[in-house]
C-alpha cells in the first residue's frame, strides 16, 4: 500500500515508527510545512527529503499513493479531505474528527458524496487488553451489563493545537473511551453527556 503520510512532527513520530515497518506499507511521500522539522525528522526516521513535500497538492502531482494518511490538527480537516476527493484518494486522519459539530457534519457530507473511504483513527480497541475483555464479554461468562461508568482523570502538559484547544481532555483524549465503550458493547449511545 502506497502512503503518503502529511505531518511528520509531533504524533507523525508514532505513525511513523508504527507504519514503517509494515511489510505492505510503502511511503512514497511526506508533507511537511516547516522545514526544520523536515529536515530533523529525515534525519531521525532515515527519510528520503526528495519525498518531502511543502503541500499534500504537490505530492499528489508528484507521486501515486494508495490512501494519505493525516496527522494535522482538525482545522483542516476539510481543507485534506476536499484534496483527498479530488485526487480521488482514501483518507485516514487523526482525532478527533472536528472542532464543532458544523464541521463534523460536513465532513460526513463530504464523504459520503464521494464514496471514498474515509476514517478518523481509534487505537485503544485494537490493543491486547481490550481485545480479550471483548472475548470475555461476548462469551457471556460476566452475564448481562447493566451499567458502566467510567472516570478519566490525566495530567497532561499540553503543547500545538491542544494546548489552545477547549477541554483538551474531552474534546481529544475521551473519544478513545466513548469509543471502547461502543466497541466493548456492540452498540451506539443514545446520549452523551460530558463535564470538565
Amino acid at each position: 500500500m502506497r502512503v503518503i503520510q502529511l505531518g511528520i512532527g509531533g504524533m507523525g513520530n508514532h505513525w511513523l515508527d508504527c507504519l514503517k515497518p509494515v511489510d505492505f506499507v510503502e511511503y512514497v511521500a511526506f508533507v511537511e510545512i516547516n522545514e526544520t522539522i523536515a529536515k530533523a525528522q529525515a534525519a531521525k526516521h532515515g527519510l528520503e527529503t526528495s519525498r518531502i513535500y511543502p503541500s499534500l497538492e504537490a505530492a499528489l502531482q508528484a507521486q501515486e499513493a494508495d490512501v494519505v494518511v493525516s496527522i494535522l490538527p482538525p482545522q483542516f480537516r476539510i481543507e485534506t479531505l476536499a484534496t483527498c476527493i479530488q485526487a480521488n484518494i482514501p483518507l485516514l486522519a487523526e482525532k478527533p474528527l472536528a472542532e464543532n459539530m458544523a464541521d463534523a457534519y460536513t465532513q460526513l457530507e463530504m464523504a459520503n458524496e464521494s464514496g471514498l473511504y474515509y476514517a478518523i483513527t481509534q487505537n485503544y480497541r485494537y490493543e491486547p487488553l481490550f481485545q480479550t475483555l471483548k472475548q470475555i464479554l461476548d462469551g457471556g461468562e460476566l452475564g448481562k451489563i447493566d451499567a458502566i461508568t467510567v472516570s478519566h482523570y490525566r495530567t497532561m502538559k499540553l503543547s500545538g493545537f491542544r494546548a489552545e484547544m477547549p477541554y483538551p481532555l474531552v474534546n481529544d483524549m475521551t473519544i478513545h473511551h466513548f469509543d471502547l465503550l461502543r466497541f466493548l458493547l456492540g452498540t451506539e449511545p443514545e446520549s452523551i453527556f460530558g463535564q470538565s
